[in-house]
């Protein structure tokens, strides 16, 4: 039994699973799992994609509170200073 060629129609017929089926379903299952880790790797870019730009951002945002921070401080040591000047006694 197993796989037979009909040289008429160029078909195959199955009667029991034979080399050339068990090949035939070696490669399909090859490709079905190349697929999934295809799919699974495309996915995995998405998702590392997206967290680089959402790093990206929290950068520039932190970069942003930084000088926001620094120019309160220097703010904040004027006003200080002048506290000081203002507290100091009038001669």
């Amino acid at each position: 039994m197993g796989d037979h060629h009909c040289p008429e129609c160029g078909t195959f017929s199955v009667d029991e699973p034979g080399p050339l089926t068990k090949r035939l379903e070696e490669a399909e299952a090859t490709l079905a799992e190349r697929d999934r880790l295809q799919t699974l790797h495309d996915a995995s870019q998405r998702a590392l994609t997206g967290a680089l730009v959402e790093l990206a951002d929290a950068r520039a945002e932190n970069e942003r509170l930084d000088k926001l921070v620094d120019q309160y401080a220097e703010v904040r040591q004027q006003d200080l200073a002048e506290i000081a000047r203002l507290k100091e006694p009038t001669p």
